[in-house]
């Protein structure tokens, strides 16, 4: 088995405290690209790829918001400078 990717970690752990830098070697089992489209270029280059290699994958469908409920707790106040 290859090994995972090189990520910073904890040194040590008691509990629920961590300190200290090391590095730990960590594996992946899944991974999820969000495009705005499945139709998109590159979303159908990676899709071929994964065919290609044989891979297992699925399309994930997420639900439809509109951009109201989208944008919902993002609010911005914008005030102009009278010169």
């Amino acid at each position: 088995m290859k090994p995972g990717a090189v990520q910073p970690a904890p040194a040590r752990r008691f509990l629920w405290l961590t300190w200290g830098r090391a590095e730990a070697d960590l594996s992946r089992t899944q991974t999820i690209f969000r495009f705005s489209r499945p139709d998109t270029e590159v979303a159908k280059a990676i899709r071929a790829a994964l065919e290609k290699r044989q891979v297992p994958h699925e399309l994930l469908q997420f639900e439809e918001r509109s951009r109201q409920d989208r944008t919902r707790a993002s609010r911005a106040v914008m005030t102009a400078k009278r010169t």
